[in-house]
């Protein structure tokens, strides 16, 4: 006899998982609150496919535990019951792989199209019948390998084809796509004029990402209009990337700041020790320098980098 029920077991490793509420659990197993419910209270036992999506969710207990726990093993001899807790688990590791797999060749096929017919016939879908599945997306793909319901051996060679199509890309392939899905895009506002100009009002333009995604992201974005700062290398028309501050970080660092309440511009604030005033310098001669006190100007953005467009629209 099993000295805990199925239904302490689950309800235990729930909440050691994190899952507070059995809603909270119901949302990422696809199980109903109504059954987990039953199911914790020991009123209802748990079929198989609930405890296969209920084992995909729990850290530190498998598929066979669960399944050895329902008393589905009752009346096997202890050799018989130890072989087949191992095929059940082994069975749902390579399930876990082959998804993990199938999600990283997903996201590679936005660098190789060819990738989708490969990945189709690899879930059992031959070239006949391609044409019924060129459309098919990543949770269809991988619907149609669980669909199948592979054999151990297929599943193992299914699991090394998979992973030979993996290793002809760089491992900094999925690197790039898994920081990509923590990076929020960059907001593009308006213009900045780098001569005489201006931030003018803050509506959004359009989205845009940072090219380095290991670096400190950047808040904003504004596009340059005019040349007063091109020896710095920012010119007309760039895009230049700024972290929101109020002061800068060192002397002679490049701001977005506005003088007087009155329209923005980009250029470097520099000051000497003991003086109160700071200076506001453009890049270019042709230019003049600003005098400024404190409270004459407001630093809205610290220069992160800019990006001088190849193309235009």
């Amino acid at each position: 006899m099993n000295e805990i029920k199925i239904g302490d077991l689950i309800k235990d490793a729930r909440i050691t998982n994190g899952y507070k509420t059995k809603k909270e659990f119901a949302d990422v197993t696809g199980v109903s609150p109504a059954t987990l419910s039953r199911i914790e209270n020991n009123t209802q036992a748990p079929t198989p496919e609930t405890l296969i999506k209920i084992s995909k969710h729990l850290n530190n207990i498998t598929y066979g535990d669960l399944m050895k726990a329902a008393n589905y093993f009752e009346g096997i001899d202890p050799e018989h019951e130890k072989f087949l807790v191992g095929l059940l688990n082994e069975n749902e590791e390579l399930d876990n792989k082959i998804l993990d797999m199938l999600d990283t060749c997903l996201m590679f096929m936005s660098v190789d199209s060819s990738l989708h017919k490969k990945l189709v016939n690899l879930v059992n879908v031959s070239d006949d019948y391609y044409d019924l599945y060129e459309d098919a997306d990543n949770a269809e793909i991988k619907y149609l390998y669980i669909q199948n319901d592979f054999d151990i051996d297929t599943k193992k060679r299914i699991s090394d084809d998979l992973n030979n199509l993996i290793l002809k890309f760089s491992p900094k392939l999925k690197e790039y796509f898994n920081k990509n899905r923590e990076i929020k895009p960059v907001p593009l506002i308006g213009s900045i004029c780098a001569g005489n100009g201006l931030i003018p009002n803050e509506d959004i333009e359009e989205y845009i990402n940072f090219p380095f995604l290991n670096n400190q992201q950047p808040d904003y974005a504004l596009r340059v209009r005019g040349d007063s700062m091109k020896n710095a290398g920012i010119e007309h028309g760039d895009v230049v990337f700024l972290r929101k501050a109020s002061w800068v970080e060192f002397n002679g660092q490049i701001v977005a700041v506005i003088v007087n309440g009155e329209e923005g511009s980009l250029k470097r604030l520099t000051w000497s020790e003991g003086s109160a005033q700071f200076t506001l310098k453009p890049e270019n001669d042709s230019y003049q320098s600003v005098e400024v006190s404190p409270n004459e100007m407001t630093i809205c953005g610290l220069y992160a980098g800019h990006y001088r467009p190849a193309f235009s629209k």
